[in-house]
């Protein structure tokens, strides 16, 4: 059955019908009360969910970085490191992702051969 996190709001996949969140992640951030995830995690997950590799080891590290980020705790120069890793750590997660062309960019090279050949 699929659920919606109560945590994240993604959906996932439940193992049994009482299940609440997608991840050990989500559980105890709701256990420690910070609720809803903040912006970076909640924008960055969004973005690797639509690029179709959310549930890889490379996105986790993406996560796990945007989650440091986001928290309160962390000094404005650790979140000035955290920010540089999270950079390098999103470029490698979507390094492999193959952007689709832009239909105005395929118009333009058929007009192009067309123009070309006449």
């Amino acid at each position: 059955m699929v659920r919606e996190c109560d945590t994240c709001a993604q959906p996932y996949e439940a193992k049994r019908s009482t299940s609440r969140y997608c991840s050990d992640l989500c559980r105890k951030r709701s256990q420690r009360g910070t609720g809803e995830s903040s912006g970076t995690y909640a924008a960055l997950s969004a973005e690797l969910d639509a690029a179709g590799v959310l549930g890889t080891g490379k996105a986790s590290i993406v996560l796990a970085l945007a989650e440091a980020m986001d928290s309160p705790s962390a000094s404005a120069s650790g979140k000035a490191a955290l920010a540089r890793e999270l950079a390098a750590a999103m470029d490698r997660a979507l390094a492999d992702v193959k952007v689709a062309d832009d239909p105005l960019d395929e118009l333009s090279r058929l007009r192009d051969r067309k123009r070309g050949s006449a």
